[in-house]
């Protein structure tokens, strides 16, 4: 997933980016993310696409700086319907400081989406490599 975190948009990454006018504290999304890896219930961050099961393994999730553009990368066993938009929503909530890392961490604990962030817009959301 792309942000591009800046008061202005560019208008060349309008349809590939995330637009995020508040600076994004980095370091603190990247160290909520690493609290998604492992094998964890993940119903705070979406829904189960067949069946009711929603545990998952995230095998890494690291967000990082590049230029203007913030890198959310996940790897997981499977996703949830919405999983990675709703994981980039609230990971986005912690680079405002509106959330901590540790209650990020309560979020995914709870299992309940009323407590996650807003599910991002699907600009940004690319998908990278199927591994079977």
């Amino acid at each position: 997933y792309t942000i591009y975190n800046e008061p202005v948009r560019h208008p060349l990454l309008r349809l590939y980016a995330l637009h995020v006018v508040e600076p994004l504290d980095v370091r603190a999304m990247n160290e909520a993310a690493a609290e998604l890896v492992g094998e964890h219930d993940f119903a705070a961050f979406g829904l189960p696409t067949k069946g009711e099961i929603t545990v998952r393994r995230m095998l890494r999730a690291e967000c990082r700086a590049e230029l203007r553009l913030i890198r959310v990368e996940l790897e997981a066993s499977g996703f949830l319907y919405r999983m990675v938009r709703s994981i980039v929503g609230t990971l986005a909530a912690v680079g405002r400081s509106q959330l901590t890392p540790r209650e990020f961490r309560l979020v995914l604990e709870s299992r309940d989406r009323s407590r996650a962030g807003a599910t991002a817009l699907p600009c940004g959301l690319c998908l990278t490599r199927v591994k079977y």
